[in-house]
């Protein structure tokens, strides 16, 4: 099913591409536009596909949807990338497939993570240098140490509303990573949904919903510095009421959004 939907993502943008050729004011540009896109895309999917990757996580491909999520955002081969909050590096290894020797990726966890849920699997990933332009960023939210204007991306999956209670001052972390990112760079976020005017009361409790609204992280971006560029459906799950932690609907996916910020 799944590989079905990526050879439908791969036609797709190829072909979205093939029609941005025909706009008069990009005619001298076009070819390399084109190019540029093509190669990305044909990277993406190679690195889905890639035979090394774990069936454990191939199993998730169908809830995350990898190549149409890393396709949204505009990831590509030699980007220098932080997965914010890894946890065990589902993305981690993605991404360093994506971007390739030319790019790097920081793969960063807080010690509250190795404390709680570390399973040995980011280990495993890790091992005999097995993703060599993995850096295995083991920093605090409020001590991230990044380097302004060091990264081309962020990837921020399913953690924002964990940011909400895992640090006094999340505002404080955003800010330091919009300052990380170049101008022109990207920050993406997927989050589980909470109902509307819920903010981020979801988001504050261990035992709580681990929800958070779609409005307040957009206010919360931009107030760090950054710039809403998009936002896509393609994670939604209409049947979630978005009332219940996704730890509790039996392995039912939450209904999910997806939101795309740069940096002016």
């Amino acid at each position: 099913m799944y590989r079905l939907i990526l050879l439908v993502f791969v036609f797709i943008l190829s072909a979205c591409q093939g029609e941005a050729t025909e706009q008069p004011q990009a005619q001298t540009e076009a070819p390399a536009v084109r190019a540029k896109a093509v190669d990305a895309t044909t990277a993406i999917a190679a690195t889905v596909n890639h035979p090394d990757r774990s069936e454990a996580d191939r199993a998730r491909d169908d809830k995350r949807s990898p190549a149409l999520v890393m396709g949204f955002a505009g990831f590509k081969p030699g980007m220098n990338v932080l997965d914010f909050f890894a946890g065990s590096g589902y993305y981690t290894e993605l991404l360093a497939r994506l971007v390739g020797e030319e790019g790097k990726v920081w793969s960063q966890n807080p010690q509250y993570f190795f404390d709680r849920f570390d399973d040995g699997t980011l280990a495993t990933r890790l091992a005999d240098n097995r993703l060599a332009n993995v850096i295995d960023y083991r920093k605090e939210f409020d001590d991230l140490g990044l380097k302004e204007n060091s990264l081309d991306a962020i990837f921020a999956g399913m953690i924002i509303h964990d940011l909400q209670r895992l640090t006094p001052d999340p505002d404080a972390t955003l800010l330091e990573l919009c300052k990380a990112v170049r101008p022109g760079g990207f920050m993406l976020i997927t989050d589980h949904a909470a109902p509307e005017g819920t903010g981020n009361a979801m988001a504050l409790e261990s035992g709580g919903e681990h929800r958070i609204e779609d409005a307040f992280v957009i206010a919360q971006m931009q107030a760090a510095g950054f710039e809403l560029a998009g936002r896509s459906d393609l994670l939604q799950v209409p049947e979630d009421d978005r009332s219940k932690a996704f730890f509790k609907m039996d392995g039912a996916p939450t209904d999910r959004f997806v939101l795309l910020f740069k940096k002016p």
